[in-house]
């Protein structure tokens, strides 16, 4: 349950299962179910590349920025912010 003190752990672990059968509209549902006071980065990471990954880019954007600008960005998060600002037009970015 979400008043569990590991529910973001479990989130994380569960969303991970969902992305790797292909169920993004699921995993994404389900991140969204961590209170912002206990996003850990792992859920954030599932947060905005599964808003991109289902077609919210304007979205996913800053979610995917503010992770690198803190410097926990994995190869996922970056392909996937490069997709999202060549999605929105700002190719000069998507590459800087």
């Amino acid at each position: 349950p979400e008043t569990c003190t590991a529910h973001a752990s479990w989130v994380a672990m569960a969303a991970e299962a969902l992305i790797g059968e292909g169920r993004f509209a699921d995993a994404l549902r389900l991140a969204n179910t961590v209170a912002t006071t206990d996003l850990t980065d792992t859920v954030l990471e599932h947060r905005g590349v599964l808003l991109q990954w289902t077609g919210d880019d304007r979205a996913a954007e800053p979610v995917l920025a503010s992770l690198i600008d803190r410097g926990v960005a994995s190869a996922r998060v970056v392909a996937a912010l490069v997709d999202a600002r060549r999605a929105l037009g700002d190719v000069d970015a998507a590459w800087a």
